[in-house]
């Protein structure tokens, strides 16, 4: 196997293991019949504090899930791709700055979900990209920005079928 084909394959491991553990959280969530709702961010409470750690794992639906796994996939493995010495210490940076802002700075309501780690993960991508001067890394995260954009407009939404 050459060296590429073995690099992408890696860098397939750690997006699939994180967003397993995502979907067996929702899934476990609807078969049991829970809300861990309660368990996401809530700015400036002590009680929102485990929120940090949990609420990238919890969605509210299985298409607020959907919505959040192939941009995680995808961001995921351009940075375990491009950066695999560093990715596991940028990947748990982003993860835990994102939500700590969003503690401080967040409006007052339980944040559930990854948009914070998407979005940050793609601002990493396309800024080391610039830095780097690839346009690989600049294209993966603005395309993925944009189609979640586009995911989430409503003119989009209209025009969409059921399984959009």
């Amino acid at each position: 196997m050459n060296i590429e084909k073995k690099r992408f394959i890696l860098s397939l491991v750690f997006p699939l293991f994180f967003i397993s553990i995502i979907w067996i959280v929702k899934i476990a969530e609807f078969v049991f019949d829970v809300d861990l709702g309660f368990l996401g961010i809530f700015p400036l409470r002590i009680s929102g504090l485990p929120g940090i750690i949990f609420a990238p794992f919890i969605h509210a639906n299985f298409e607020h899930l959907f919505a959040n796994t192939i941009p995680l996939f995808i961001l995921g493995i351009g940075l375990f791709y491009f950066y695999n010495k560093i990715a596991y210490k940028v990947f748990f940076l982003i993860f835990l700055f994102s939500n700590i802002w969003l503690w401080f700075g967040g409006r007052e309501a339980y944040h559930i979900g990854a948009s914070g780690l998407i979005y940050g993960l793609a601002f990493f991508l396309f800024v080391s990209g610039m830095i780097r001067k690839n346009a690989n890394l600049m294209a993966i995260s603005l395309l993925v920005v944009f189609l979640i954009q586009q995911k989430r407009s409503p003119l989009i939404k209209s025009f969409c079928l059921a399984s959009c």
